[in-house]
């Protein structure tokens, strides 16, 4: 019987892990070739304080919308089972925006993000 899975791109924001589906990411630059004024900073659009550390600007969907991340940024491919979606009474509450789900990777956990739902912010 074949696992569904689902591959992701992760990063870090604030601090915290996070990460969008991989189908998504269309490329990424050194903050230094690309610029990261040109960007928004992943921090900044969920609502965390801005952490230190090189950036990278990741290139996200057909209209190649950018987004600045902290590194490392890694590609894993993660068992469906271990993605969790966040409870009615948590996601009401929460005040990370585009957060969808709760993830386990093998170091840790992730904060599952929307793509769509942050950069629209």
């Amino acid at each position: 019987m074949e696992t569904a899975t689902l591959e992701l791109v992760s990063f870090y924001a604030g601090g915290f892990r996070f990460a969008m589906e991989a189908r998504l990411v269309r490329g990424m630059a050194r903050v230094d070739v690309a610029g990261e004024g040109e960007a928004p900073a992943a921090d900044g659009l969920l609502g965390l304080a801005p952490a230190g550390g090189e950036r990278r600007i990741l290139c996200i969907g057909v209209a190649r919308r950018r987004l600045a991340v902290c590194a490392p940024v890694e590609l894993s491919t993660l068992p469906a089972s271990r993605i969790f979606a966040l409870p009615s009474p948590v996601a009401a509450r929460l005040r990370l925006r585009g957060v969808r789900a709760l993830a386990w990777l093998a170091d840790g956990p992730v904060f599952i993000v929307d793509a769509d739902a942050l950069l629209d912010a």
